[in-house]
């Protein structure tokens, strides 16, 4: 007679577990997940009253970084002249000759824009190496896209080369903000 008992206890034990991995740990495991993640969406969460202060730490945040900006971008103008004169006192320090000097497009994004120009190049293998250096370490960011060397097949160490690029300008920085 006990058997009987033991067999009903232990299939409703089992009725039990499967119930209970089935059933409800796949709920309680998704409600601890909510309850998590509106616990975090709650602490992300800005007191209105505390908004304009925070406002503040923002706008002062954002003109140290244009002060910075400022700063960084040298003695050239941000616009496609101070392109052109970088490009140039690069070019006169090492000793290359700008054959031509073509702009491409002007590409506006935010503070920011984008000026491509291509440049023909005349200059010996170290000035045409110095120049790129330079500018790719000046104040004002450059990438260069392409670079296209010739040789000059009688034996001259002068190479003529054409380099494309583009420029990054910075403007708009540094103005308070009504």
């Amino acid at each position: 007679m006990k058997r009987p008992y033991l067999i009903l206890t232990g299939l409703l034990a089992f009725v039990f577990l499967y119930l209970l991995v089935n059933d409800v740990m796949p709920g309680y495991s998704a409600a601890i997940h909510m309850y998590f993640s509106l616990r975090k969406r709650t602490e992300s969460l800005i007191d209105p009253e505390a908004l304009p202060a925070e406002r503040a730490n923002l706008i002062t945040e954002r003109d140290t970084l244009s002060r910075d900006i400022l700063a960084s971008r040298g003695r050239y103008n941000q616009s496609e002249i101070g392109v052109i004169q970088c490009v140039t006192d690069n070019a006169r320090r090492n000793h290359v000759l700008i054959r031509s000097f073509s702009p491409g497009l002007k590409r506006i994004m935010g503070h920011s824009s984008r000026f491509d120009f291509e440049i023909s190049l005349k200059a010996p293998f170290p000035g045409l190496c110095s120049m790129i250096s330079g500018l790719e370490n000046s104040a004002m960011p450059f990438r260069i896209e392409k670079l296209q060397v010739i040789s000059n097949p009688i034996g001259e160490p002068v190479l003529e080369a054409t380099l494309k690029a583009t420029a990054v300008l910075y403007h708009g920085f540094g103005q308070k903000e009504h």
